[in-house]
């Protein structure tokens, strides 16, 4: 009988247990720079890090411990920090969507198709950041920072609870809205920014 070659896999499990709450413990894990079809990872008491991968389909979470990612492209990324923060830096992605209890969190320098941030005790932080569709929501914080692009460009549904919804475009004076009101207009534009923060401002920038 013939013999079929076995498929080649590349996987690993680890398990770790440290008792002494003094012993800082570092796992790291190096891939071969290829793209993944797919990254699943589930972290307790723990941070997460990873830097400049190529993977299709992600899933992160971590209990107690933050996510931070800088550079690669992860399309369709879902990433959940409970009692943590989520960081991102120089990301191309499709879609992204993220959320916190307890932490912010931060998208610098990241292109993507759409955006989901929803923050629980933490702010949404926004730099340089793009994206034709935004939804953030705020609880007991704030949605601030600079967005690539035009405000005039943008269907607008802002509302902040107990703050105020500020926003101005660098590249054209004629756009300022200032209010203590929910701010709605152009709704039918191709591009829409939705923003909520409960107990804080809506603060934003649009930057060419």
């Amino acid at each position: 009988a013939k013999r079929e070659k076995a498929k080649k896999t590349c996987g690993f499990t680890v398990s770790m247990s440290v008792n002494n709450s003094k012993c800082i413990c570092t796992m790291t894990v190096k891939l071969p720079r290829r793209a993944f079809a797919g990254l699943t990872v589930d972290t307790s008491n723990g941070n997460l890090t990873i830097q400049d991968m190529t993977s299709q389909s992600n899933t992160l979470t971590t209990t107690n411990g933050n996510i931070s990612i800088t550079g690669g492209s992860l399309d369709n990324l879902n990433a959940t920090a409970n009692n943590g923060k989520v960081e991102v830096n120089n990301l191309l992605t499709q879609t992204f969507a993220a959320s916190t209890r307890n932490g912010r969190i931060s998208l610098a320098n990241t292109s993507a198709l759409s955006i989901t941030a929803q923050a629980q005790n933490g702010d949404v932080k926004l730099d340089h950041t793009a994206s034709p569709y935004f939804y953030c929501t705020a609880t007991n914080a704030s949605v601030v920072g600079t967005v690539t692009g035009r405000g005039a460009e943008y269907g607008l549904n802002l509302t902040a609870g107990s703050g105020r919804v500020t926003l101005t475009d660098a590249s054209d004076d004629s756009f300022a809205i200032r209010s203590s009101a929910p701010v709605q207009q152009n709704l039918g534009a191709a591009q829409s920014f939705t923003a909520n923060a409960s107990n804080g401002n809506v603060n934003l920038e649009f930057v060419q």
